[in-house]
């Protein structure tokens, strides 16, 4: 929160908090309704960057899945 002012640019993708996993979200433990609800608040921000990596198993890997997710997360930035 502290640094919202300063965000320009934010990469998104979700772990597990044990090691920088680059899953797509909601595969992990972000919570994204918190954090894209901040983002929407940081007033210079211009750029949300996709940072996952499909494994190619498991978890939603496909495109598709990630698209969806991404869907989902610039409804809850926009509804704010």
């Amino acid at each position: 929160e502290k640094m919202l002012p300063y965000l320009v640019t934010c990469h998104l993708h979700d772990n597990d908090w044990m090691s920088d996993k680059h899953w797509a979200p909601f595969n992990g433990n972000i919570d994204w309704e918190k954090t894209m609800k901040l983002l929407a608040k940081a007033p210079n921000l211009r750029c949300l960057q996709n940072e996952v990596i499909l494994p190619g198993r498991d978890l939603n890997s496909s495109i598709h899945d990630m698209c969806l997710a991404f869907d989902k997360l610039l409804k809850i930035y926009n509804e704010n």
